[in-house]
Formats: structure tokens, C-alpha cells, sequence
């Protein structure tokens, strides 16, 4: 009996073991890596992420995480051809990054149609907090309108009806009830 107990043990643990040593992610960092945002994103993001991946520990937890990287030069439709590759013949799971918001709106789209997972960290649209909300995107950085409304209504709050702006003058109202 201890026997046949051990042997299931021991199979149980090597299965285990060989399913944990199976899993792998593959993470595409779609940024600008040689524009304007490259110097706040670019190969510095990529680094990033393999910086967490170390410090998750994911190989001593039997898991294989490979990151690879493109630059979407600024350009929607270069950008979501990447992401539609990677998705489609590369195997990535999980897009990361994407810094400029007409890019992250396009990937977006593009991951919700794919099941996929897309991981925001740089774009402004409210757009992908808003309309185009989608249960495989996360964005964890400001977005247009929180900036602007939250900047605007403490102004408004302490008396100021002016905000100057290097394009000129606004003139702040507060909002009417509805």
C-alpha cells in the first residue's frame, strides 16, 4: 500500500513538474524605439520587462518567459501589422507598452478580436478607458480627460478662471448641473 502510494506521489510530482516546465509566455514590447518617445520608452521598456521577469522568478518556477521588442515608428497601421504578426505567427500572448494612443487604440481593437492581452503603459486616450474599454486591455496611466478635468476643476475650486497655456489664454467656467 505505502508503496503504491509513494509511486502515485512520485508520478504525480513528475507530472506536475514536466506540466510546470510546459508553460511559456511570450511578451512583445511594441514601442518607439528610435522617435520622438524613445528616450521615455524604447529599449529602456524592454529592459524593464525582463527586469520583472527576473525578479518574478519565472524560471525557478518552471515558467519560460520570452520578450521580444518592435518599434511601431509612430505609425498606427506599422504598429498594429506588428501586433497582428505577432499574434498570428509568432505566438505572443501579451502586448506591452504601446506609448502612442493611436497605436494603442489600433492594438487594442486587435487584441480584443484575438483573446489576447495587451498591457498599456504609456498611452492618453480616454478613449481606451472609455468607448473603447475592453475587457483584454489594462492601462494604468493617466488618460486625457482625468488630466484635464482634475487640473481644471482644482483651478476652478480655488477661484481661478484663467489657465495659461504656452498657445495662449483659457478661459475656465466651472460646469452647470444637469
Amino acid at each position: 500500500m505505502f508503496r503504491s502510494l509513494s509511486l502515485a506521489a512520485f508520478a504525480t510530482i513528475a507530472v506536475v513538474s514536466t506540466a510546470r516546465a510546459e508553460l511559456a509566455v511570450k511578451i512583445g514590447v511594441l514601442n518607439d524605439r528610435t522617435g520622438l518617445s524613445s528616450e521615455i520608452t524604447g529599449e529602456g521598456s524592454v529592459v524593464a520587462a525582463q527586469m520583472a521577469v527576473e525578479d518574478f522568478q519565472a524560471a525557478q518556477k518552471g515558467i519560460q518567459v520570452e520578450i521580444i521588442s518592435a518599434d511601431h515608428q509612430n505609425k498606427s497601421d506599422v504598429g498594429l501589422g506588428i501586433a497582428r504578426r505577432w499574434y498570428e505567427v509568432d505566438g505572443v500572448d501579451v502586448i506591452a507598452d504601446v506609448p502612442i494612443s493611436s497605436v494603442a487604440l489600433a492594438v487594442s481593437q486587435l487584441t480584443r478580436d484575438k483573446n489576447k492581452i495587451a498591457l498599456f503603459s504609456g498611452p492618453g486616450a480616454s478613449e481606451l478607458t472609455g468607448a473603447q474599454c475592453s475587457p483584454n486591455s489594462v492601462m494604468w496611466t493617466y488618460d486625457t480627460w482625468s488630466l484635464a478635468h482634475a487640473g481644471g476643476r482644482t483651478i476652478v475650486q480655488q477661484g481661478g478662471r484663467h489657465l495659461v497655456l504656452p498657445h495662449g489664454r483659457l478661459r475656465l467656467r466651472p460646469s452647470r448641473p444637469t
